[in-house]
């Protein structure tokens, strides 16, 4: 059976346990946190503009893992939220909490552009699909079922599917790769005509 659904996965992994009554829904919930913080793909990146206030700008929701940060037009680099030391033009940012506080300091909101990874979106009765269960169903399935073999106390089940999930992240991270190091690939600047 193909998996291209919220309906589909969970009906897959009630055939492989064999257990209908069991809490699926749950399962399959719990695989999706778990994957989450481990999956960075492609599909992920997402740009926003922002507009800073008081120097801080909040973070998308969404939010996993910044890509590239410009800020009124310049790269922003990354300073310690302890002492920012930055060259003349530069513009910093660092993390507290769920945003970005800006340094050096200016009266005016700035500009931010945020080209981010953001979460994976959660599957449910209304949101029935998501890019990772339409491109690489086997991460969720085999996740899920890590969670449902646990749940059964089927410690040498719960292993294997472990070393099947492996297998799934190893696909999502090889299709990354292709994907970001095909064409034309980015140059460094070192200056002094390297």
């Amino acid at each position: 059976m193909a998996i291209s659904n919220y309906s589909d996965l969970q009906q897959t992994i009630a055939d492989y346990i064999l257990r209908p009554d069991a809490p699926i829904k749950s399962f399959i919930a719990l695989a999706e946190n778990d994957v989450s913080v481990f999956v960075r793909h492609y599909m992920q990146e997402t740009q926003v503009t922002l507009t800073s206030s008081n120097n801080e700008v909040l973070l998308p929701a969404n939010f996993q893992e910044a890509r590239r940060i410009v800020i009124d037009g310049v790269l922003a680099t990354p300073v310690s939220a302890y002492r920012a030391i930055l060259r003349p033009g530069e513009i910093g940012y660092y993390q507290r909490g769920n945003s970005y506080v800006i340094v050096p300091e200016r009266d005016e909101p700035r500009s931010v552009e945020l080209i981010y990874y953001a979460r994976v979106p959660v599957l449910s009765d209304a949101e029935p699909t998501n890019w990772l269960l339409q491109r690489f169903p086997t991460v969720l399935f085999h996740a899920s079922l890590v969670r449902a073999y646990r749940w059964l106390k089927d410690p040498t089940a719960e292993a294997q599917e472990k070393a099947s999930l492996q297998e799934a992240f190893g696909i999502v991270v090889a299709d990354d790769k292709r994907a970001v190091t095909s064409g034309n690939q980015p140059t460094v600047d070192f200056g002094g005509g390297w």
